[in-house]
Parts: structure tokens; sequence; C-alpha cells
């Protein structure tokens, strides 16, 4: 039988046994018997009534939902062989490259926690206007360097938990 830790309180440990052990005086069928669980909070209700254990939330979890994604432009646009970059907001001339960013933003327009977003964005893409521009990855999922091909406009679309938001960027010659 394998047995998984989990923290408890301040720095003690108490196995998987303990708490199946738990749950079965308890009465309540618990499933403790997944292989992501990392921790268990337990509260002692400790001041509080019968004192009986009962589970409760992680400390510090987010409150709020995403409720917009921005696309937006940042830093320097740079060009090959040095080049003028545009100077009209979002664009990009034709063998540059403007790196953008995903941004989930919470209703207040605060930026969402990542355990709200997770690790990267459903999708980041050119939605439209592909001929124009190609988005690039970049090490953080929600940058990209967007390269202008040619003339036209580019709608670069980014879907974080079934939210979308788009930028339309111009590529001038």
């Amino acid at each position: 039988m394998r047995f998984q830790k989990f923290e408890r309180g301040a720095g003690t440990v108490v196995s998987l046994a303990a708490l199946t052990f738990l749950a079965a005086l308890a009465g309540g069928a618990c499933e403790f018997f997944k292989d992501d669980i990392t921790s268990v909070v337990v509260n002692q209700n400790q001041g509080q009534g019968n004192g009986t254990p009962t589970a409760s939330p992680s400390p510090g979890t987010p409150t709020g939902a995403i409720t917009q994604v921005r696309v937006s432009t940042f830093g320097e646009e740079t060009c090959p062989g040095g080049g003028s970059p545009a100077t009209e907001p979002n664009s990009v001339r034709v063998a540059c490259v403007q790196p953008l960013t995903c941004s989930p933003l919470l209703a207040d327009g605060s930026q969402a926690p990542p355990i709200l977003h997770g690790p990267a964005p459903d999708s980041f893409e050119v939605a439209s206007g592909s001929s124009s521009g190609t988005l690039l990855a970049a090490p953080n999922p929600f940058n990209a360097d967007l390269r202008g091909d040619s003339p036209g406009t580019a709608r670069v679309r980014c879907s974080v938990g079934g939210i979308v938001g788009t930028l339309d960027v111009s590529v001038l010659p």
C-alpha cells in the first residue's frame, strides 16, 4: 500500500491512512486517492463548536473570475538590419517584430492570478489576416511576437478560460 503524506497545520504530517481513518470515523465517503493532491488543510475549529476536525479550503484561494482578456503591444518593435520601426500605435512594419501580450483580467481590471488562468492561454493566434502577420512563440506563453509579413491588418486573438480578447495590428510597408 502506498502512503502519501499531507501537510497539516504548522508542519505536522498526517499519513493517508490517518486521513482515511478520520473519514471513516466521520461516517463520510471521502476520496483522498488522487495523484495530484499535494496538501490538505485541516481546520481544528479551535475555540469554536465541538472541536470536530473539518476540511476547509486552502487559505489564500483567490476569489473572482476572469472577465476579460486584453491583447496589447508592449516593448519596442525591432527591425532587422536597423530598419525604422513604425511609430503608429498597434502597428508593425513588414519584416519587423512587435512584442504582444495576452492579459487575463478580473472585473476590477487587475491582472488575474495564475491559479485562475493556468500556465498558458487556451489559444494565442492570428485569427484573421494571417498573410499580413505571423505570431512567433516567446518563452512566456502569455507573450508572443508578431512579425509583419505583408501590408494589411492582422487580428490577433487570445482566449483564456473561454474569454476572448483581440487586437487588430496594422502591418505597414
